[in-house]
């Protein structure tokens, strides 16, 4: 299922799991008889058909990609390349919207490597692709097949959270809870289940259920709270607060937050998180046409950031915190001297540390200036000076940028040129 909240997990774009950079980790080379191995150079070659067929697939020419792997299927049967050929042929008719060859590519595979100890990852790769393309009654089925023939399996637990996450996108609550609770019950001495409840707190988050999702964070922060996923989940109920509109006690889960899970090394970007949310929930007010409340909740967002910044300043999410917040009072707080200093202290400071975010804060800083001209707190004559300076630094130091922007850039220029 889809991490859409807290942290990054299936990624909606992706297509297939690229075989050489896994490294057959998955499905590791070990035949499954001795008399199907094979030689070195013989799996680099089928390694290398399979990442042609990828290619194949990523770029819409199915039927090529389907030769590919009926060919691999064929003449390596009971191999790990079969295994894995036959679940990417299955993924390539759920993409070419051939239903019935999809279900038969799922039997043949289930038929054929039922015993084989990485079947349920298979079939849950499958299900993950109907999750991207929101074919959730699909997804729900597969996930459902491997808890029920491979409970022992490692994906068991992520499988019965993606029932559930499954069920909360269908709209159906009462199913959605009762996958919660067999979850909760039958692998609550596992180290991977407030991993799993996570996910599904990210969907409840998602689809702003923020009471559901409260309760389960608390329950769980209750009930397991050595786990190295807590964090996630006191970020989340942070979250849930925020979005409820209580913020004691979302100022209670933060300073929480950071008392129990100070040496936790995913804390940083948990808390910049808890901020993002304040954000978008504010983005949320404003579309509303409040205003006022959209203002409050953008600084909430920046006092959040803030804490990043000072707390953890050596961290990686730093930059993002100092972009973000800089933002935020650029464009909705209208604080363009601050939103100066944070642009720069993202260019001096790391400024490669995401290429077109970088390009965009050296954009900023033009704005910026434009606007303290408007607002006649500078004048025309500096506005003009550190405009054309910010736009030779963006053209200079970021020519493969947006194309849009460096137009943008090029206008500016031209103008203030030109006076």
């Amino acid at each position: 299922m889809a991490k859409i909240v807290l942290r990054a997990g299936k990624v909606a774009s992706k297509i297939i799991i690229p075989f050489v950079v896994l490294g057959l980790i998955f499905f590791s080379v070990k035949m499954l008889t001795p008399a199907k191995a094979q030689t070195e150079p013989e799996q680099s070659a089928l390694a290398d058909e399979l990442a042609l067929a990828e290619t194949y697939q990523e770029q819409g020419q199915y039927a090529e990609a389907e030769q590919i792997y009926q060919s691999i299927i064929e003449q390596n049967p009971l191999t790990d390349y079969d295994l894995e050929a036959q679940t990417q042929l299955a993924i390539l008719y759920i993409n070419w919207n051939k239903s019935a060859q999809a279900d038969a590519a799922l039997e043949q595979l289930k038929s054929n490597f039922y015993d084989h100890p990485d079947i349920a990852w298979a079939v849950c790769n499958i299900a993950d692709r109907y999750w991207e393309l929101e074919q959730y009654e699909k997804a729900r089925r597969l996930y459902q097949l491997a808890v029920d023939n491979w409970p022992d399996s490692e994906v068991a637990i992520s499988s019965q959270a993606d029932i559930a996450a499954c069920n909360i996108r269908l709209g159906d609550a009462a199913a959605a809870e009762a996958a919660i609770e067999k979850l909760l019950a039958e692998f609550s001495e596992s180290e991977l289940v407030a991993e799993a409840v996570h996910n599904i707190v990210d969907e409840y988050l998602s689809l702003q259920q923020y009471e559901k999702a409260r309760q389960l964070c608390q329950y769980v922060l209750e009930n397991r709270h050595s786990s190295e996923d807590a964090v996630w989940l006191q970020a989340g109920l942070a979250i849930s607060y925020n979005g409820l509109g209580d913020d004691m006690n979302a100022q209670v889960a933060i300073d929480n937050l950071l008392a129990d899970f100070n040496d936790h090394p995913d804390l940083p970007y948990a808390l910049f998180q808890v901020g993002e949310q304040y954000a978008v929930k504010a983005t949320d007010l404003k579309k509303q046409g409040l205003e006022t409340e959209a203002k409050e909740f953008f600084r909430k967002a920046v006092s959040v950031w803030e804490r990043v910044i000072q707390e953890f300043p050596d961290c990686d999410t730093v930059p993002r915190a100092y972009y973000c917040s800089a933002g935020c009072y650029e464009l909705e707080l209208s604080e363009y001297e601050k939103a100066i200093e944070y642009y720069q202290k993202v260019l001096d400071n790391w400024p490669y540390f995401d290429y077109r975010r970088a390009s965009y804060a050296q954009f900023g800083i033009a704005r910026c200036y434009q606007n303290l001209e408007k607002s006649g707190r500078i004048s025309p004559e500096e506005a003009s000076i550190r405009i054309i300076q910010a736009c030779n630094n963006l053209i200079s130091n970021y020519p493969d940028t947006n194309p849009v922007i460096l137009q943008a850039a090029h206008k500016l220029l031209d103008k203030y040129h030109s006076e």
